[in-house]
C-alpha cells in the first residue's frame, strides 16, 4: 500500500474509508499526497481501505475528500450473464414499450455498458457509484426473468417448434426459447 509520512501527536485519530479493491487501485499516489498535505494528515492505503490519521477535524475532512474522490473515480467491472438469458434482452424494448435497460442506465447513471459475447458478460464503465448502481439494477433486471419448462408429447414437437420459432423467439423481451 501507499503511505504518506509525517509525525503526529498522541491525540490524533484514525478514520477508515472502505472501498473495493478496484477503486483502491484507481487512487493515484499524487491524489493521496494532495489530500494529506491540504488536510495536514497522514494517509495510508491498504488493499480495500484508506486510513486517515490526524486531528479529528482534519482526519474527517480528508476522509470526506477521499470518499468523494473514490465515488467519482472511473472504474470498470463485469457482470456475468446467465446461460439461459440472451444478450439481446438488454438492448431490446420492453414488453410495454419501455426503453431498453442499457439506454435507461446509460442515461440516468452516466455509465457505458457493452455486451462481451466472448465472455458472456456485460462490461460496465463509469464512476464508482454509477458502476455499482448499474450492477445492482442489472442484477435486479436479470432476476425478473423466469424459466419455464413445458412437457409435450413427441407428436407435438413439430407444431410447438414452429410456434416457438415463428411467434415466441422473435419477441424482443424473451430471453431464451427452445424446444
Amino acid at each position: 500500500g501507499y503511505h504518506t509520512s509525517s509525525s503526529y501527536g498522541v491525540d490524533d485519530t484514525c478514520v477508515e474509508v472502505a472501498m473495493t479493491e478496484e477503486q483502491a487501485a484507481s487512487v493515484s499516489e499524487e491524489r493521496l499526497e494532495q489530500v494529506a498535505q491540504s488536510c495536514d494528515c497522514e494517509i495510508e492505503i491498504a488493499r480495500s481501505r484508506v486510513y486517515v490519521y490526524g486531528s479529528r477535524p482534519n482526519a474527517d475532512l480528508a476522509a470526506r475528500q477521499m470518499k468523494d474522490y473514490i465515488s467519482r473515480a472511473s472504474v470498470a467491472e463485469q457482470l456475468d450473464l446467465p446461460r439461459d438469458l440472451g444478450p439481446h434482452v438488454f438492448t431490446a424494448t420492453g414488453p410495454n414499450g419501455e426503453d431498453p435497460i442499457f439506454e435507461q442506465l446509460e442515461g440516468s447513471l452516466a455509465v457505458k455498458l457493452s455486451i462481451m459475447r466472448d465472455r458472456r458478460g456485460i462490461s460496465i464503465r463509469g464512476s464508482s457509484d454509477g458502476v455499482l448502481e448499474s450492477k445492482r439494477q442489472l442484477q435486479h433486471f436479470i432476476n425478473t426473468f423466469i424459466g419455464m419448462s413445458v412437457k409435450i408429447t413427441p407428436e407435438q414437437v413439430p407444431l410447438v417448434d414452429g410456434l416457438v420459432r415463428n411467434f415466441i423467439r422473435p419477441l424482443p423481451y424473451i430471453g431464451h426459447a427452445a424446444v
